[in-house]
């Protein structure tokens, strides 16, 4: 018997779905272009059905001409432009969380197309979406075209002058001044903040990444002593445990990642078996071999029950813990029978639940196999401890000067209100966005710096690989790296681009043989647009157990079971909302709920049948905010997923006004 397969709830449920364009919208065509549907009630839907069926097919029937479009050619062709010839440039992308090498198609002098760097070793063969859409984002109208102060235009000079004087007087009234950004892993620019904050004596730089690994950093520094992301190689695994991390979507490298993963998940090589819980559906979790729907508050409990499962089958100690809500005696047995050869990952924002995941992979013996603590992630470095502390001493009124580069806490930090209140008390604050944002707006100055394909600039996404950046078109406004304006508040004399090569000369060019000088080298690596470093083995190191007897037995069950909980999570377009103004990103159908344009609340059928809501329906949520029902097969019971990255305010014509802010 063959099977049925359903395009949505609705044609499972047998409702009509009529496409086909009937006599009735044919009469609204010759209304529509009689102009006699201006005072009919129709849909938005309706609409695009009359104009992409009707006027379509009459446009065709009347065989209307293209316009002409006429190409000026160059009056004198520059030497290095073949006009219509792309010509392709190695360069990075690295927006504060998402890293690629990546090669850039230009024709004509123009930008117009990103793909991945095969001479890369960081692992991806491919791009994500937002670092394809990210190209679109250097013709953005929105972006700054020049220096602002208090909303208005000034120049490059009087913004320096004015902002030295006021980092001066602050300092030598013993003000605190705070540069604000995020996760720096370029090497040279880290040289930078250098100068600058051995420039000011309470100079202090915080990290802070609205997508925070935080919790991993805080665990991997109590088991190993050693505040790092480790690198994960999918590739080795045969078994695959992963909670709540979409590693082949939006979890710290997901490029890489899917990579790896796709190597392994081909029949008639080994394949890996992969185990998903998560709440709601992920690209991860439709491409598991087994699927279980869990409540966020349910993974702390399932993780200590299988950690003491594995420590009793290994003679290890074990805790007090609770037992785990769904059965694990599958899970626990495989993980046993790939010891060294299986992969436990979690996405979750609680330290404990890190910490436990880092106890089962140590007891497994995963750690120098398949995860590797010597060759570390550098992204995602922020710490939500110091960016807490930071908005209380802005609120008492102890921070002089703040400097915000590629952050947008009054927007995407959970604590906006008391960040927004602390802001108004800073005498002096300086926004480095490249386009405007709800922070950014708050600041007294705005320097605004370039696109990155404007900019030169290298990157260590991972320890000993490196990569370089290089302008590939000139400047398109009135802007400035954002690294030449910390040094020229340094009072620094050299230029960022004289720095990188400097750091390249004194840091990599000792470390290899091929190039008999540095300018060889140099050139060679700016074609290459990579270099990596070998590295010096180390021991593996042993995991640290103090205070992991009170991670265990302070895991129980909070709640009810029919209390509804909230998960909030990155969409694939979307991200956190850095990037909402891209109408390419904009229009990009969620791989797994395919909306577009707007976020919507996520529910199972099973709560939305208890509720008595049908989809498209409006909710409130916490008395907050009010949005969309959308009914998601897949989704656990008794939870609302809601994706980040909508409800800017202050963002540009594409974003402003669409959806809510879920955070």
């Amino acid at each position: 018997m063959n099977k049925k397969y359903w395009k949505s709830l609705a044609e499972r449920e047998n409702l009509k779905m009529d496409t086909d364009v009937s006599a009735e919208e044919g009469n609204a065509v010759v209304d529509l272009l009689s102009g006699g549907t201006v005072h009919q009630a129709s849909s938005r839907r309706d609409f695009l059905k009359l104009w992409g069926f009707s006027l379509g097919a009459a446009a065709i029937a009347a065989s209307c001409k293209r316009p002409v479009h006429k190409a000026i050619p160059f009056l004198y062709r520059p030497h290095d432009i073949t006009p219509g010839t792309a010509v392709h440039y190695a360069s990075t992308y690295f927006d504060g969380s998402e890293y690629a090498s990546i090669l850039v198609k230009t024709r004509d002098g123009r930008p117009i197309k990103l793909e991945a760097n095969e001479r890369s070793g960081f692992g991806a063969r491919g791009t994500t979406a937002r670092v394809q859409a990210s190209v679109l984002g250097l013709y953005d109208d929105a972006r700054y075209k020049f220096p602002l102060k208090s909303g208005a235009q000034v120049s490059w000079e009087d913004a320096d002058k004015e902002i030295i004087a006021g980092l001066q007087e602050i300092d030598a009234g013993g003000g605190n001044i705070v540069l604000l950004s995020s996760t720096v892993i370029s090497p040279s620019t880290k040289k930078a903040f250098d100068i600058f904050l051995r420039k000011f004596r309470n100079a202090e730089l915080v990290t802070y990444d609205s997508s925070s690994a935080s919790a991993m950093l805080q665990a991997n520094h109590e088991s190993f002593g050693k505040a790092c992301i480790p690198s994960y190689h999918f590739d080795r695994a045969d078994l695959v445990l992963s909670f709540g991390a979409d590693f082949l979507g939006t979890w710290l490298s997901p490029a890489e990642y899917t990579a790896q993963y796709a190597s392994r998940r081909e029949a008639g090589k080994g394949m890996l078996k992969h185990y998903q819980f998560e709440t709601g559906m992920s690209v991860s979790g439709s491409n598991a071999d087994e699927r279980i729907r869990i409540k966020p508050s349910e993974e702390r409990l399932i993780l200590a029950d299988l950690y003491n499962r594995i420590a009793r089958a290994v003679r290890e100690e074990y805790y007090i813990a609770p037992k785990s809500p769904v059965p694990i005696d599958e899970i626990s047995k495989a993980l046993l029978a790939n010891k060294g050869r299986s992969l436990i990952v979690s996405g979750s924002k609680d330290p404990g639940v890190q910490r436990i995941v880092n106890g089962i992979n140590y007891l497994l013996g995963n750690y120098g196999q398949v995860i590797d603590l010597n060759r570390t992630l550098n992204i995602r470095q922020g710490s939500d401890v110091d960016i807490s502390r930071l908005v209380n001493e802005m609120k008492e009124g102890e921070i002089g000067a703040l400097i915000c580069n590629n952050v947008n806490p009054a927007y995407d930090y959970p604590g906006a209100t008391g960040f927004i209140e602390g802001m108004s008390k800073v005498g002096l604050s300086v926004s480095l966005a490249c386009v405007p944002d709800e922070t950014s707006a708050l600041a007294g100055y705005i320097c605004p710096t370039h696109h990155y394909l404007e900019s030169w600039d290298d990157a260590e996404p991972k320890t000993g690989m490196y990569s370089l950046a290089q302008p590939v078109i000139p400047a398109l406004f009135d802007t400035r790296q954002y690294q030449d304006s910390l040094l020229k508040w340094s009072t620094y004399t050299g230029e960022y681009h004289d720095m990188i090569k400097d750091t390249w000369k004194s840091d990599m060019y000792p470390s290899q043989r091929e190039h008999s000088s540095f300018d060889d080298f140099w050139n060679h690596s700016l074609q290459d647009g990579v270099f990596e470093k070998p590295l010096r083995e180390r021991p593996l190191p042993e995991i640290d157990v103090e205070g992991f007897k009170e991670v265990m037995e302070a895991t129980g069950r909070k709640g009810e079971e029919e209390d509804i909980e909230l998960h909030v999570y990155e969409s694939i377009g979307m991200g956190t909302g850095q990037h909402t103004n891209n109408p390419w990103l904009m229009e990009l159908p969620d791989p797994v709920t395919k909306l577009t344009w707007e976020n919507a609340a996520c529910i199972s059928p099973r709560m939305a049948r208890k509720l008595r809501v049908s989809e498209g329906q409006l909710i409130m949520i916490k008395g907050q905010v009010e949005l969309p029902v959308l009914i998601q097969p897949g989704q656990a019971d008794f939870t609302v997923s809601l994706p980040l990255g909508f409800g800017r305010t202050i963002s540009g014509k594409v974003a402003n006004g669409i959806g809510v802010n879920a955070i």
